[in-house]
């Protein structure tokens, strides 16, 4: 079943009526449905990108060579990764440093894909 409109669609349909409102709200309420507008516009992202935390436990997975059926949670394989960067646990630094430029862009694409075109 395939039910319309997607969630995606909906947002972008709510953000462009808002989006259509800002100039007639009040000038002190302007702001605030500005904030909402990147919120949903995030989202929007995120929801785009819902493979993202997908990949960043694939890649933690892979890291520490974990079997894909073992139920490791991102959260639990992140704190590892911090504690063994913490406690000099690599032998290449440029492996950590690539990760984590990997993992940090994956995540500006969603949060601020601005901020990484003004960089290239």
């Amino acid at each position: 079943m395939n039910n319309r409109p997607h969630a995606a669609e909906l947002l972008n349909t709510a953000r462009e009526t808002l989006k259509s409102l800002v100039n007639d709200l009040p000038r002190e309420k302007q702001y605030e449905a500005l904030m909402v507008l990147n919120a949903m516009a995030i989202a929007a992202r995120e929801m785009k990108n819902a493979d993202e935390a997908n990949l960043e436990l694939e890649s933690l997975r892979e890291l520490y060579e974990i079997d894909e059926h073992d139920e490791s949670s991102l959260v639990k394989l992140n704190r590892r990764f911090v504690i063994d960067i913490r406690e000099h646990n690599f032998d290449d630094d440029s492996d950590v440093y690539n990760f984590l430029v990997e993992i940090v862009n994956r995540k500006l694409q969603v949060s601020n894909p601005k901020y990484l075109k003004g960089q290239k």
